[in-house]
Protein backbone atom coordinates (compact mmCIF):
# COMPACT_ATOMS: atom_id res chain seq x y z
CA UNK A 1 0.00 0.00 0.00
CA UNK A 2 2.57 2.36 0.37
CA UNK A 3 4.49 1.57 -2.64
CA UNK A 4 1.18 2.62 -4.15
CA UNK A 5 0.97 5.95 -2.24
CA UNK A 6 4.62 6.83 -3.18
CA UNK A 7 3.96 5.89 -6.86
CA UNK A 8 0.81 8.00 -7.09
CA UNK A 9 2.48 11.16 -5.14
CA UNK A 10 5.34 11.15 -7.80
CA UNK A 11 3.30 10.94 -10.39
CA UNK A 12 1.37 13.91 -8.68
CA UNK A 13 4.56 15.65 -8.13
CA UNK A 14 5.37 15.43 -11.90
CA UNK A 15 2.13 16.49 -12.92
CA UNK A 16 2.25 19.84 -10.88
CA UNK A 17 6.11 20.44 -11.94
CA UNK A 18 4.72 20.21 -15.53
CA UNK A 19 2.16 22.49 -15.08
CA UNK A 20 4.11 25.19 -12.94
CA UNK A 21 6.72 24.59 -16.45
CA UNK A 22 3.54 24.88 -19.29
CA UNK A 23 2.23 28.16 -17.51
CA UNK A 24 5.90 29.91 -17.39
CA UNK A 25 6.24 29.13 -20.78
CA UNK A 26 2.83 30.02 -21.95
CA UNK A 27 3.27 33.56 -19.34
CA UNK A 28 6.26 34.25 -21.14
CA UNK A 29 4.28 33.54 -24.97
CA UNK A 30 1.70 35.80 -23.71
CA UNK A 31 4.13 39.02 -22.68
CA UNK A 32 5.94 38.19 -25.91
CA UNK A 33 2.82 38.68 -27.98
CA UNK A 34 1.98 42.07 -25.78
CA UNK A 35 5.22 43.28 -26.97
CA UNK A 36 5.56 42.84 -30.84
CA UNK A 37 1.85 44.30 -31.07
CA UNK A 38 -0.18 44.85 -34.57
CA UNK A 39 2.34 47.35 -35.67
CA UNK A 40 4.14 47.65 -38.92
CA UNK A 41 7.91 47.72 -38.35
CA UNK A 42 9.13 50.02 -40.93
CA UNK A 43 6.52 52.95 -40.27
CA UNK A 44 5.03 52.16 -36.67
CA UNK A 45 1.81 52.58 -37.92
CA UNK A 46 -1.30 49.85 -37.06
CA UNK A 47 -0.58 46.91 -39.25
CA UNK A 48 -3.33 45.13 -41.28
CA UNK A 49 -4.12 42.89 -38.67
CA UNK A 50 -5.53 45.71 -36.30
CA UNK A 51 -7.36 47.35 -38.88
CA UNK A 52 -10.73 45.93 -38.63
CA UNK A 53 -10.75 45.55 -35.01
CA UNK A 54 -9.46 49.26 -34.23
CA UNK A 55 -12.06 50.40 -36.90
CA UNK A 56 -14.58 49.06 -36.08
CA UNK A 57 -14.65 50.37 -32.26
CA UNK A 58 -14.17 53.77 -33.86
CA UNK A 59 -18.01 53.22 -36.02
CA UNK A 60 -18.98 51.88 -32.86
CA UNK A 61 -17.88 54.81 -30.40
CA UNK A 62 -19.31 57.18 -33.37
CA UNK A 63 -22.47 55.78 -33.43
CA UNK A 64 -22.69 56.03 -29.71
CA UNK A 65 -21.94 59.51 -29.73
CA UNK A 66 -24.33 60.25 -32.80
CA UNK A 67 -20.78 61.59 -35.10
CA UNK A 68 -18.85 60.63 -38.01
CA UNK A 69 -15.99 58.58 -38.79
CA UNK A 70 -13.51 59.95 -41.40
CA UNK A 71 -11.51 57.28 -43.32
CA UNK A 72 -8.75 58.28 -46.04
CA UNK A 73 -6.86 55.74 -47.88
CA UNK A 74 -3.63 56.51 -49.46
CA UNK A 75 -1.61 54.55 -52.10
CA UNK A 76 2.15 55.33 -53.00
CA UNK A 77 2.31 55.17 -56.49
CA UNK A 78 5.91 56.72 -56.72
CA UNK A 79 8.42 57.14 -54.04
CA UNK A 80 9.78 54.82 -51.04
CA UNK A 81 6.44 53.87 -49.18
CA UNK A 82 8.40 52.73 -46.11
CA UNK A 83 9.31 56.85 -45.91
CA UNK A 84 5.97 58.37 -46.04
CA UNK A 85 4.40 55.73 -43.76
CA UNK A 86 7.22 56.63 -41.03
CA UNK A 87 6.62 60.10 -41.94
CA UNK A 88 3.26 60.02 -41.77
CA UNK A 89 3.14 58.20 -38.72
CA UNK A 90 5.03 61.24 -36.88
CA UNK A 91 2.53 63.68 -38.02
CA UNK A 92 -0.30 62.11 -36.43
CA UNK A 93 -2.45 63.90 -33.65
CA UNK A 94 -4.88 62.42 -31.33
CA UNK A 95 -7.33 61.11 -32.56
CA UNK A 96 -5.85 60.42 -35.71
CA UNK A 97 -4.97 56.76 -36.39
CA UNK A 98 -2.92 55.23 -39.50
CA UNK A 99 -2.64 51.85 -40.73
CA UNK A 100 -0.33 50.39 -43.45
CA UNK A 101 -2.61 47.70 -44.79
CA UNK A 102 -0.03 47.02 -47.70
CA UNK A 103 3.49 47.75 -48.86
CA UNK A 104 2.88 50.72 -50.42
CA UNK A 105 -1.16 51.19 -49.05
CA UNK A 106 -1.83 53.57 -46.25
CA UNK A 107 -5.14 54.21 -43.95
CA UNK A 108 -6.00 57.37 -42.10
CA UNK A 109 -8.81 57.40 -39.76
CA UNK A 110 -10.39 60.17 -37.50
CA UNK A 111 -13.52 61.02 -36.16
CA UNK A 112 -15.78 64.20 -36.02
CA UNK A 113 -13.23 65.33 -39.05
CA UNK A 114 -14.84 68.53 -40.45
CA UNK A 115 -13.80 71.00 -43.04
CA UNK A 116 -10.90 72.64 -41.49
CA UNK A 117 -9.58 69.66 -39.73
CA UNK A 118 -9.69 67.79 -42.84
CA UNK A 119 -7.40 70.65 -44.55
CA UNK A 120 -5.42 70.82 -42.56
CA UNK A 121 -4.69 67.29 -41.70
CA UNK A 122 -4.00 67.09 -45.56
CA UNK A 123 -1.87 69.82 -45.41
CA UNK A 124 -0.01 67.71 -42.80
CA UNK A 125 0.18 64.26 -44.76
CA UNK A 126 1.35 66.30 -48.18
CA UNK A 127 3.54 68.61 -46.83
CA UNK A 128 5.68 66.03 -45.00
CA UNK A 129 5.96 63.74 -47.99
CA UNK A 130 6.82 65.83 -50.84
CA UNK A 131 8.94 63.32 -52.62
CA UNK A 132 6.08 60.69 -52.72
CA UNK A 133 2.99 60.65 -55.11
CA UNK A 134 0.07 58.93 -54.06
CA UNK A 135 -3.75 58.37 -55.32
CA UNK A 136 -6.14 59.10 -52.45
CA UNK A 137 -9.58 58.29 -51.67
CA UNK A 138 -12.13 58.97 -48.82
CA UNK A 139 -15.35 58.43 -47.48
CA UNK A 140 -17.12 59.53 -44.37
CA UNK A 141 -19.67 57.30 -42.38
CA UNK A 142 -22.47 58.83 -40.86
CA UNK A 143 -24.43 56.21 -39.48
CA UNK A 144 -25.73 52.57 -40.11
CA UNK A 145 -23.90 49.39 -39.85
CA UNK A 146 -20.69 49.71 -38.86
CA UNK A 147 -18.58 48.16 -41.11
CA UNK A 148 -15.14 48.75 -41.96
CA UNK A 149 -14.03 46.96 -44.73
CA UNK A 150 -17.47 48.25 -46.16
CA UNK A 151 -16.23 52.19 -45.54
CA UNK A 152 -12.75 50.98 -46.73
CA UNK A 153 -13.89 49.79 -50.18
CA UNK A 154 -15.83 53.15 -50.25
CA UNK A 155 -12.79 54.79 -49.51
CA UNK A 156 -11.05 53.15 -52.03
CA UNK A 157 -13.81 53.78 -54.22
CA UNK A 158 -12.76 57.26 -54.58
CA UNK A 159 -9.45 57.19 -55.38
CA UNK A 160 -8.09 59.52 -58.03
Amino acid sequence: MKIVLLVINAISLALIVEGVISLRRLQRRIIEASMTGPYDEETGLLNQRAFVPRVTSELKRAQRTGSELWVGVWTIVDGDSARFGRVAADTLRFPEVGFRLGEQVFCFVRPDMNGDVRDEFLRRIRSSTPRERAATGEAVWYGGDPDAMALLHAAIDEMG
